[in-house]
């Protein structure tokens, strides 16, 4: 609860093969769209968010409630099957409820009889470590068409699932940001070099993940290890 992090919020290091990043609240009347909709208050969707938590949303409901402000996945690299996403990269995020008195360009997922999600994902800066293009469906795999980071190198599985992307614009008061960093083990161990220069910057990419962890800061951050990240036949 908020009494063990003192109002701070720390950070978690998530190995495990699965994301754990669903956002599958959903309520009918507060996401009915239209012109006059209005949002419900902050304190009705905490409650919401805090007493619906289940394994695939636990840390999504950490980050609305405002305990943790920085996920680092450690994903594993399986060459058979389908991850989450998004792909291996650092990400700077809003988790929101979309603001349903704006149109979006795209229709949105229907939850149960006629509800839409109360929460989504947007992106604010950030990416992923490479640039990939269409999924060869029989090579199991998306081409990486680009190389962004000489440092990092690619995963060994480069399928993921692209998540529903809303686009309507977030609540702003009931927007929550927070980092989101994907990578593997052997990308996070790898020597590392200065992208600008190519000089050899050991560990870089570590130091960026510990950066992300606030390691040998207050108040300190978690682990959380599931046993999947070791063996599974189903990433996704």
């Amino acid at each position: 609860g908020q009494e063990t992090h003192d109002g701070r919020p720390r950070a978690v290091f998530h190995l495990d093969s699965h994301a754990d990043m669903m956002t599958n609240w959903s309520n009918q009347i507060w996401t009915s769209p239209g012109p006059d909709w209005e949002p419900p208050s902050r304190e009705s969707v905490l409650d919401r968010v805090s007493q619906q938590v289940d394994l695939a949303n636990f840390q999504p409901s950490a980050v609305f409630q405002g305990l943790v402000d920085s996920i680092v996945w450690l994903r594993s690299d399986f060459p058979l099957g389908q991850y989450n996403g998004p792909a291996p990269g650092h990400y700077h995020r809003l988790l929101a409820m979309p603001n349903y008195a704006v149109p979006g360009a795209e229709p949105d997922p229907v939850i149960g009889d006629g509800a839409r999600p109360l929460l989504a994902f947007f992106e604010v800066s950030g990416g992923s470590f490479h640039e990939y293009g269409r999924t060869l469906v029989h090579e199991g795999r998306k081409e990486i068409i680009k190389v962004g980071r000489p440092d990092v190198p690619a995963e060994l599985n480069t399928l993921w699932d692209s998540s529903w992307e809303c686009t309507r614009p977030p609540v702003e008061h009931l927007s929550v940001p927070f980092d989101h960093s994907v990578v593997t083990l052997d990308q996070l161990l790898s020597p590392g070099m200065s992208p600008a220069n190519a000089v050899d910057c050991k560990g870089s990419l570590l130091e960026e993940v510990k950066s992300r962890l606030h390691v040998g800061e207050d108040p300190g951050w978690i682990l959380d290890i599931d046993l999947d990240y070791f063996a599974t036949y189903s990433p996704l």
